[in-house]
Parts: structure tokens; C-alpha cells; sequence
């Protein structure tokens, strides 16, 4: 199941008053905009093929950057 929403769609769409009227230190405003743009065309992405049936599929590459999720 899919979700109707996710987080990085919140972000995109109220990151100007994030940034403006939050009360948010560098380090969570740099970890916020990774979630951001995690799986966006913004991080790249590559497409997997299948030779027997020429079948592909689009993947965006998500955040590889572990420290942002310490406490």
C-alpha cells in the first residue's frame, strides 16, 4: 500500500515557513532537507532493465548519509 502523503512531500510544500519561522538549529534544518530530498530526481537515480522481457523500472536513490539519523 502507498502512502497518500509522505514526509518529504510536507517538507517540499511548507519548507519556506520551515526555514522562516521555525526556531530550528543548522544541524536539523541540514537533516531536514535530506529527508527532503530523499528519493528525488534532486539525488539522481538509475533505471534497472531485465533482458528476458525488457522490462524497466525507474529508482530514485535515498539518503546514504546514516549520521543524520543519530540521536
Amino acid at each position: 500500500m502507498v502512502p497518500k502523503y509522505e514526509v518529504a512531500d510536507i517538507l517540499n510544500k511548507y519548507w519556506s515557513q520551515i526555514r522562516q519561522k521555525s526556531h530550528l538549529n543548522p544541524w536539523q534544518l541540514r537533516t531536514l532537507n535530506a529527508i527532503k530530498r530523499c528519493r528525488t530526481a534532486s539525488l539522481g537515480g538509475h533505471i534497472d532493465g531485465c533482458t528476458n522481457c525488457k522490462n524497466a523500472n525507474t529508482n530514485a536513490i535515498w539518503i546514504k548519509n546514516n549520521a543524520i539519523f543519530l540521536p
